[in-house]
């Protein structure tokens, strides 16, 4: 017959590899295994693509606004051209990233690193070439912002980082709108005149051929 001081110890040995296994927390995931969720995935999209794509663009046409006069865009149009070219690519995309990551991770993070550094690069090199840098220098600082940030893109400091970027999606359409030029295209004051009151009637009319020439991007 077994003492009992025995078979206390036995049970306690038993159970203590129990008692380890349930005070254990969960493994925590590996940082930048896989794209962020919906929300986390939008947000760097959208800063991103405001920045690098649609800043220059809302730019060039607010120096030039008889050409959305041109193209018969009337108050509301205008009022929601911006909003449109800011928010709706950088939405499919996220919902791309993030129905691929339902099938396929690997794809989906290879895909997500992709989309950060092209844009990242984009923005590096417009910058650069308004300072005036050599072509190799700008194609260099680009290329070397593109993999930088491809491959901290998982660091909790960086995702961070590129969240907050996604105010720029509510920036650069509000500061498009508030031009001067724009403004009186879709809501002049009380008493001001209309831009295209200022335009000769062919342009209100529509001219046969409209060239823009994209030279400051």
């Amino acid at each position: 017959m077994a003492h009992p001081h025995c078979e206390l110890s036995r049970h306690r040995a038993e159970a203590s590899p129990a008692r380890d296994s349930e005070a254990a927390p969960p493994p925590r995931p590996t940082a930048g295994a896989s794209p962020p969720p919906w929300p986390g995935t939008l947000a760097p999209l959208l800063g991103l693509w405001s920045l690098a794509v649609v800043q220059p663009l809302l730019q060039l046409m607010a120096s030039h606004p008889t050409f959305l006069v041109a193209q018969g865009y009337g108050p509301l149009a205008v009022a929601l051209l911006p909003w449109c070219l800011t928010w709706l690519p950088p939405t499919l995309l996220a919902a791309g990233v993030t129905s691929l990551a339902m099938f396929h991770g690997g794809g989906a993070r290879l895909a997500w690193k992709i989309l950060l550094g092209t844009l990242s690069g984009v923005l590096v090199l417009a910058g650069a070439v308004q300072g005036s840098l050599s072509t190799w220098t700008c194609l260099l600082l680009a290329a070397f912002a593109a993999s930088a940030l491809a491959w901290l893109e998982g660091r909790r400091a960086v995702r961070s980082f590129l969240g907050l970027l996604g105010l720029a999606a509510f920036v650069v359409p509000a500061a498009f709108l508030a031009d001067t030029e724009v403004r009186r295209l879709w809501l002049p004051a009380p008493g001001e005149v209309p831009l295209t009151a200022d335009l000769p009637p062919w342009v209100a009319d529509g001219p046969p051929v409209v060239v823009l020439i994209l030279d400051e991007l």
